[in-house]
């Protein structure tokens, strides 16, 4: 038998004659690519919803100032579609380019619910939703959009307000852990570390 290599049985029959040998070099190169594939993915995926949370942060955090200005238009005498547009004109980010994106649908003949619909969806935020709910109730109620509008703005800073709260009451509990485990032992192997000293010192004056 040759002994250039040690081998591994990955798989044994009970039956004779089945008996499939790899080298313990190659099994643990097709280990370690397994681990490294498991941890791209897992990286990339981290990453990508790191991208997802804080592109709808940055399109919540511009919504209010967007709606105060869609409902300046709209109050001086232009209509929905016409604000949109003057509004997207005036703006950048995130949340002007799906703006432009509905509107580029509405103006190629998609119904204006449908189109808003395909925004909300696509900004996957709660303030979006609510958003694209008042217009499109307001249109089949006939109440004046403008004042939706501004309505709607305020209840989107009111949200951020409630955010900022919810996570400056967690903030605590997340410096725990750090404190726990990373300033308090250092805390005491230097307290630790001063006692020596100091007793050293105490028995070379004695």
């Amino acid at each position: 038998r040759s002994t250039l290599f040690p081998y591994t049985t990955l798989f044994r029959s009970n039956q004779r004659g089945l008996v499939l040998m790899i080298p313990l070099g190659i099994l643990f190169q097709l280990i370690g690519i397994v681990i490294a594939a498991l941890g791209t993915y897992a990286i990339s995926r981290y990453m990508l919803q790191y991208k997802i949370a804080q592109r709808r942060k940055t399109i919540e955090n511009a919504l209010p100032d967007t709606l105060d200005l869609l409902s300046s238009c709209v109050s001086a005498g232009l209509g929905f579609d016409q604000g949109l547009l003057h509004v997207i004109k005036r703006t950048e980010g995130p949340l002007t380019d799906e703006l432009s994106q509905a509107q580029r649908e509405i103006s190629m003949g998609v119904p204006r619910a449908e189109a808003l619909g395909r925004f909300s969806k696509r900004c996957d935020s709660q303030p979006i939703t609510s958003f694209v709910g008042a217009v499109l109730q307001a249109e089949r109620l006939g109440v004046p959009i403008a004042n939706i509008l501004e309505t709607q703005a305020e209840s989107v800073r009111d949200y951020h307000r409630q955010k900022i709260e919810e996570e400056s009451a967690k903030l605590p509990i997340k410096m725990l852990f750090p404190l726990v485990f990373l300033v308090f032992p250092i805390i005491i192997i230097v307290d630790r570390k001063s006692t020596r000293l100091n007793s050293s010192h105490n028995q070379r004056s004695r």
